[in-house]
């Protein structure tokens, strides 16, 4: 058996076996004082703290308990058991083990699910050639502040808007998009907490409005149709605002 789970053993036997009336002998006896004597507080339970860790609860023969855990397998001889997420896992023989509580979740079949559908990494769409700063890709791949938030049937000139202002980042709606009548952008859309800005630009509004497109410049963000090569402002040239023209729209500070 490795010395770290000897360790861990001794250790959790040391904390059940700990006496609990370890003080009594330095108590005064009320007949000898007239101070009042407060009742002592219950002790902890140590399978119940072990519970309360959440995960797997492991009690050994030995006295010792362990929360926290995953088992991630177990033979007719031996227990798997993760301690630290990819971590080396802990073998302990079955003979020593009391009791084993299990939670709910299959740390196997969560692995293998994840490794079927891994989450994409969200990446900016950005043309060869096109440079964006530091500062603007922080913003655009951080969660949208004050989130979650949920516009009905909105121009999404106006939700931009707010949503530029809430992220600090410039927009600009092209006038290839500002023609036409405001229903053909009317927008519902629902931010949750954890959505970040490219996400809502490049997943929700692309696929609510397959005609866009998005173009990122050094410090700005344009919105324009697809096809349609949208007109330089000096917004998304120097990332500054400025008098906009009545064919676009500054969003943001």
């Amino acid at each position: 058996m490795s010395m770290r789970l000897w360790g861990w053993m001794i250790l959790g036997a040391a904390i059940v076996a700990t006496p609990l009336n370890a003080r009594a002998q330095d108590e005064e006896s009320p007949a000898e004082s007239n101070e009042v004597v407060e009742e002592e507080a219950a002790p902890t339970d140590p399978l119940g703290a072990a519970r309360a860790q959440g995960g797997d609860v492991i009690v050994m023969k030995s006295g010792a308990i362990m929360g926290g855990v995953q088992v991630i397998r177990s033979t007719t001889r031996v227990y798997e058991i993760e301690i630290v997420p990819g971590a080396e896992p802990m073998i302990i023989p079955r003979r020593q083990v009391e009791s084993v509580e299990l939670d709910d979740i299959d740390p196997l079949r969560e692995a293998r699910r994840r490794a079927r559908n891994p989450e994409p990494e969200l990446k900016l769409m950005i043309d060869d050639g096109q440079e964006v700063s530091p500062e603007l890709q922080e913003k655009l791949l951080n969660p949208i502040p004050q989130a979650p938030t949920k516009f009905e049937k909105k121009d999404y000139i106006q939700i931009f808007n707010e949503i530029g202002k809430l992220a600090d980042v410039i927009i600009v709606v092209d006038k290839s998009l500002t023609g036409g009548l405001p229903a053909t952008r009317q927008w519902s859309v629902e931010i949750p907490e954890d959505m970040k800005l490219a996400q809502l630009l490049q997943e929700r509004w692309l696929t609510s409005f397959p005609n866009g497109k998005i173009k990122y410049a050094l410090d700005a963000v344009i919105l324009h149709q697809k096809d349609v090569e949208p007109q330089p402002t000096k917004e998304a040239a120097t990332g500054t605002p400025a008098v906009t023209p009545l064919n676009t729209f500054k969003l943001g500070n």
